[in-house]
């Protein structure tokens, strides 16, 4: 009979007497916790294979591997892939890298500069750089994106972004952090942006995306796949991996570094394809099936469900992340008026109202208070506000069907949840192109910074440690400065 081991019960029972002293403060606090712990008990116990950490459990998987095979024999087309992925992740570096090595000096000089250029008048497409919240150089993004792709985007962001922090906290303005946990039904710091909280699920399909694309790219270059699995916070799925062998890919990058590049790229260029191809799906069904078929049998129930627009609130500034804009509105509306119509076109829907007011410099109002009946005229502020806010009034005289409002919010969910996917798939792949470790961008930068580094005389190995320190460093600092207004509240 095997001793008791007495060792592996004390966690168990700190976290016991954690549970009932935070019972005292905060039930729903210990409830939450119980669970945690109760789920990933039962996890240890029944399923002895998982590795376990009092609230967290890494479930493996070693058998039913045949799915990553799926494109073992399209190595073009996972090259093309991955490489194009690069190309976003790392801009004229990578182009460098990719195409251009072996060209004579003159004809990689100038294949990098057109490079950069190209890539740099192309940034709009992927990334917005007009920020009416935060100023920065048109010039210095593009230029960044051009040279470094989203890694140089995402610095040049973090110090502009630094920057304007810097300066809120010190006039005593609340500012935004740069950097924040996004934590599905918790909102961000200093931000109106709530995560819902079916996020989790969109989390769960964009890992698994991910970690599968680097499981494809493995087992296409022959690389023994050691185990895949997922990491779960009690019963909730948070992450997910796949475990290449790691003397297998410590040789590869070796032996092949431009094969562990696509590797590393194949994740995040993923989450980048899945953004782009499912917007442009969307759109397509948008425009082929709802806006035909569906919309406007809708519209018209709305349309009848509504018998006006009136103003709730006007506001006296506009205040976002510590950047005061001003509200037009102010002193002329008031709360109670009735909108009546935009630049002379009846509008009584909210949707009517946006549609006629988005994206023009000055528009006029026709408002009814009282029996007076006036006209105002407004030019937006940089944000396309004019400070007020509208309802919509009901028609006490129309009852919709009984199936327009289950539908209404079932369209809502769907809308919601594939919206929440899309955007967070775009965040991951951002993120790990960030070049520093444990991001795939951290693995990648030592690859292809490399060759720029021979003046060194240094090691392989000294020479990718001293890149992965320099941008150790630089990211700490922004990060850090970038997450102060977390600790930072000005009442």
């Amino acid at each position: 009979m095997e001793p008791v081991k007495k060792a592996h019960a004390t966690p168990w029972i700190i976290l016991a007497v954690l549970v009932i002293g935070i019972f005292f403060l905060n039930p729903i606090y210990s409830i939450i916790l119980s669970v945690l712990v109760g789920t990933t008990y039962l996890i240890k116990h029944f399923l002895p294979q998982a590795q376990t950490w009092y609230v967290m459990s890494m479930v493996r998987f070693t058998k039913q591997q045949k799915i990553f095979d799926l494109f073992v024999n399209h190595g073009k087309l996972l090259n093309w892939l991955t490489d194009i992925g690069l190309v976003i992740g790392f801009g004229a570096i990578a182009v460098d890298y990719l195409w251009l090595q072996k060209k004579k000096m003159w004809q990689r000089v100038l294949g990098f500069l057109a490079a950069a250029i190209i890539l740099g008048a192309g940034v709009g497409f992927i990334f917005p750089i007009e920020n009416p919240i935060i100023p920065v150089s048109d010039i210095v993004v593009r230029v960044a994106f051009g040279l470094f792709g989203t890694a140089g985007f995402v610095l040049v962001s973090l110090f502009y972004s630094g920057l304007d922090i810097i300066q809120k906290i010190t006039q005593g303005k609340n500012a935004c952090a740069g950097v924040a946990p996004v934590i599905p039904g918790v909102s961000l710091p200093n931000s109106p942006i709530t995560v819902p909280l079916h996020a989790w699920l969109s989390f769960v399909i964009i890992l698994i995306w991910h970690e599968a694309s680097h499981g494809f790219v493995v087992r296409k270059l022959g690389m023994k796949l050691k185990s895949y699995g997922l990491l779960l916070l009690g019963f909730l799925p948070i992450g997910a991996f796949v475990e290449p062998d790691e003397k297998q890919l410590k040789a590869l990058e070796k032996k092949s570094p431009l094969d562990a590049l696509r590797l590393y790229a194949a994740g995040p260029a993923s989450n980048f394809y899945f953004f782009i191809g499912g917007t442009a799906l969307l759109a397509v069904l948008g425009m082929a099936i709802f806006t035909p078929f569906i919309a406007p049998a809708l519209t018209e129930i709305h349309s009848n469900s509504v018998s006006g627009l009136e103003i709730v609130k006007v506001e006296e500034n506009i205040v976002i992340c510590g950047t005061e804009f001003p509200a037009p509105a102010h002193n002329v509306l008031q709360p109670g008026d009735q909108i009546l119509a935009v630049n002379g076109a009846s509008v009584h829907t909210t949707q009517e109202y946006f549609a006629e007011i988005v994206g023009k410099e000055q528009f006029e109002l026709e408002i009814k208070r009282g029996e007076e009946v006036r006209t105002e005229s407004f030019e937006p502020n940089d944000l396309g506000r004019i400070g007020i806010n509208v309802k919509e009034l009901p028609n006490e005289n129309y009852t919709p069907p009984g199936w327009y409002e289950p539908l209404i919010q079932v369209f809502g969910f769907l809308a919601g949840f594939v919206g929440w996917l899309l955007i967070l798939n775009f965040l991951v792949a951002v993120a790990n192109f960030i070049p520093v470790d444990p991001f795939d961008g951290g693995k990648m930068v030592k690859l292809l910074l490399f060759p720029y580094f021979g003046f060194l005389k240094m090691g392989e190995e000294d020479t990718k440690k001293f890149i992965a320190r320099i941008f150790i460093v630089v990211l700490l600092v922004l990060i850090l400065i970038n997450a102060l207004p977390l600790v930072i509240v000005h009442p």
